[in-house]
């Protein structure tokens, strides 16, 4: 019996391939940009540890996979389907909110990894980034979501955005619901 080519392995190679080509290709491109003297702006240094990154979990043999939906919409169970078991709570509230890593393993356990207050406000920093009406704090500090001024400052912020910045195609925009959460999250 001959065998049959295994397409999805096939198709996950050459998507991988493509991802790593062109993040090489950012990767370079941001390298020159930071090589510039006339530009010298920190976001490219993130966006260039970020390329740096995203090779790493590209090259590694794991596979990731995002489940994403609304409260109630079965994520839980198509994920405990998926892998032909109950690895995930389901119906005991919103357990499974924040990122879950699910990782094949001799027993059942779980290990819980905090970000520091530096990587919150890196992110924070990097998503304010893409709204316009953010004015930095009179101080010149950079953000500390520690800081009630801070905090408040940005709910402002926020609060002053039109739809159009808030939403696109019917969704809601990334950076703003990355703020919103954090500072919910801090309350």
């Amino acid at each position: 019996m001959s065998k049959q080519p295994n397409i999805m392995k096939d198709t996950y190679i050459a998507l991988k391939d493509d991802l790593i080509a062109i993040n090489e290709s950012l990767s370079s491109l941001l390298t020159s940009i930071q090589e510039r003297p006339d530009i010298a702006d920190e976001r490219f240094d993130n966006w260039h540890k970020a390329c740096i990154d995203i090779n790493r979990q590209i090259t590694e043999d794991i596979i990731r996979v995002a489940v994403i939906g609304t409260v109630k919409s079965g994520k839980s169970t198509f994920v405990n389907s998926l892998f032909k078991g109950d690895y995930v709570k389901r119906g005991a509230g919103i357990v499974t909110s924040i990122v879950t890593r699910i990782r094949t393993g001799n027993k059942l356990n779980a290990v819980l990894f905090f970000k520091s207050w530096d990587e919150v406000n890196a992110d924070i920093e990097q998503a304010l980034v893409m709204f316009p009406s953010w004015e930095n704090q009179s101080d010149n500090k950079p953000f500390d979501i520690r800081r009630a001024m801070d905090r408040q400052s940005l709910q402002i912020g926020l609060n002053g955005l039109s739809n159009d910045l808030l939403f696109t195609e019917g969704t809601r925009n990334a950076n703003s619901l990355l703020l919103s959460l954090y500072l919910k999250g801090y309350d």
